[in-house]
C-alpha cells in the first residue's frame, strides 16, 4: 500500500514533494559542508594527537599530578584578567591540565599546563586547519550568527529527512526492491535510486543528527521541550553560608576531601568559586576520567573559605530527561563502542554530500529537461 493512493493524496504527495524539493535546495550546499567536516572531525583525537603532540597524548608518567593551586596560579599570572571556571585534568588522550579562559572582546582561548609542574605549556592556535573546521561546522565560520543559521538549517535537515521517507515509500508489495540501486536503468534512474537507497539506509542517523544539531544551537527551548515530556532535574551548586574575610582554602585540601568522600574515584575538574558567595566544585569519576562520558561523574561541594562539604551531585541519580539530554551529544560524536562506532559515523555522514550531489542532479536534469519542476 503506497501512501499516496487517491487524487486527493496525489496532491498531498505533491505538497511533500514540493516541500522535500525546496527545502533541499535551500540546505543543499548546508548539508554538503556539514556532511564532510563532521566526517573528518570523528576522528578530531586522533587529528589533534599528531598535530599537537605537546598537548595530547598518553597519560602522564614520571611522578604525582601537579597541586590544582599551582596550576591555577600560574594561569592567573599569565593571564590577567582572563576569566575561567575551573580546570580539567590529564585524560588517557590528553596528558596535561586544560582550561578554557575568555575576555570581553576575545576569542576563547584553549590553553594547556603542563601535569607535573602545573606550569602553562601553551595555547591551542586559533588559526590552526582543525580549529578552523570545528567552526565551519559549528558556526559556519561566521560566529554566534552562524549558529543560529546552523541550527535552522539543522531543523530543516528533519523536515528533509521525514518528507524523503514519505517520498520513499513505494508500497508493502515492492518496499524490499527500493532498497538496492539498479545499474541496469540508465543513469538519470540510477541517480535518483542512489538518492533514495542512501536516504532510506542513513536516515536513522542523519535525522539523529539534525535533531542533535538543532540543540546544539537551541539548547534552552530544546531542554525546555525535553522537560515537558521527561522533567528535568535543576542541580544547582550551594551557596556558602558565610563570609569569612581570608584566604580560601587550597585547592589540594578539598581535592583530598573530595577524594575521601568518594573513595576509589578519579580527578576529572576542579570549578572555582566565580563570586565571594559560590562554592568550590571538586567533579571525580568513580570508573575513568574521559572528554566525553560523565555519567559516571560525582561533584563534591565545598565552602570556599572553610572546606565545609556542602554536598554531592551523583551524575547516577539525575533524571530519565537528563540522561535523554547527555546522551545527545555522546550519540552526536559516536564516543561510545571504540573505533568500529567512529568509523560507522564517518562512513554515515558522508550520505549529507552523496545526497546534496544526486539531489542537484536529479533537480537539475529535470529543469533540463522541462519537466514539471512540482512533478514527483
Amino acid at each position: 500500500m503506497r501512501l499516496f493512493s487517491s487524487p486527493s493524496a496525489g496532491t498531498a504527495r505533491r505538497v511533500v514533494f514540493l516541500i522535500h524539493l525546496w527545502t533541499g535546495l535551500a540546505v543543499g550546499t548546508y548539508s554538503l559542508a556539514l556532511g564532510l567536516s563532521g566526517a573528518v572531525l570523528i576522528f578530531r583525537a586522533e587529528l589533534q594527537a599528531h598535530a599537537y603532540p605537546e598537548f595530547f597524548g598518553g597519560p602522564p608518567a614520571g611522578g604525582p599530578l601537579a597541586d590544582p593551586t599551582v596550576v591555577v596560579e600560574d594561569l592567573r599570572r599569565r593571564y590577567p584578567g582572563y576569566r575561567f571556571s575551573g580546570i580539567t585534568y590529564p585524560t588517557a588522550r590528553r596528558h596535561t591540565f586544560l582550561a578554557y579562559l575568555a575576555t570581553d572582546g576575545e576569542q576563547l582561548r584553549t590553553v594547556f599546563s603542563d601535569p607535573h609542574t602545573g606550569r602553562v605549556l601553551g595555547e591551542l592556535p586559533r588559526d590552526g586547519w582543525i580549529q578552523r573546521l570545528q567552526d565551519l561546522h559549528f558556526n559556519l565560520l561566521i560566529g554566534s550568527t552562524g549558529y543560529v543559521i546552523s541550527g535552522v538549517g539543522s531543523a530543516s535537515l528533519v523536515v528533509l529527512g521525514l518528507t524523503g521517507f514519505i517520498l520513499w515509500w513505494p508500497g508493502l508489495s515492492r518496499w524490499t526492491q527500493a532498497l538496492t540501486v539498479h545499474t541496469d536503468r540508465g543513469w538519470r534512474r540510477v541517480i535518483r535510486e542512489c538518492h533514495w537507497v542512501t536516504g532510506f539506509w542513513t536516515v536513522g542517523l542523519l535525522l539523529l543528527w539534525a535533531i542533535t544539531g538543532v540543540y546544539f544551537c537551541f539548547p534552552g527551548p530544546f531542554r525546555s521541550a525535553v522537560d515537558a515530556v521527561l522533567p528535568l532535574t535543576a542541580p544547582r551548586a550551594p551557596v556558602s553560608a558565610r563570609l569569612i574575610q581570608g584566604e580560601d582554602v587550597s585547592s589540594e585540601s578539598l581535592v583530598a576531601r573530595a577524594q575521601a568522600l568518594v573513595p576509589g574515584a578519579t580527578m576529572a575538574r576542579l570549578i572555582l568559586p566565580a563570586t565571594e558567595t559560590a562554592v568550590f566544585g571538586v567533579v571525580l569519576a568513580r570508573d575513568e576520567h574521559g572528554d566525553f562520558d560523565t555519567s559516571d561523574e560525582v561533584t563534591a561541594y565545598f565552602d570556599r573559605y572553610t572546606g565545609e562539604p556542602l554536598g554531592l551531585d551523583d551524575q547516577s541519580s539525575r533524571s530519565a530527561g537528563d540522561h535523554v539530554i547527555r546522551w545527545l551529544g555522546v550519540l552526536h560524536v559516536g564516543s561510545f563502542g571504540g573505533t568500529p562506532v567512529r568509523l560507522l559515523w564517518a562512513v554515515t555522514g558522508l550520505a549529507f554530500p552523496v545526497l546534496a550531489v544526486t539531489g542537484a542532479i536529479m533537480w537539475w536534469t529535470r529543469r533540463s529537461g522541462n519537466q514539471r519542476r512540482d512533478d514527483p
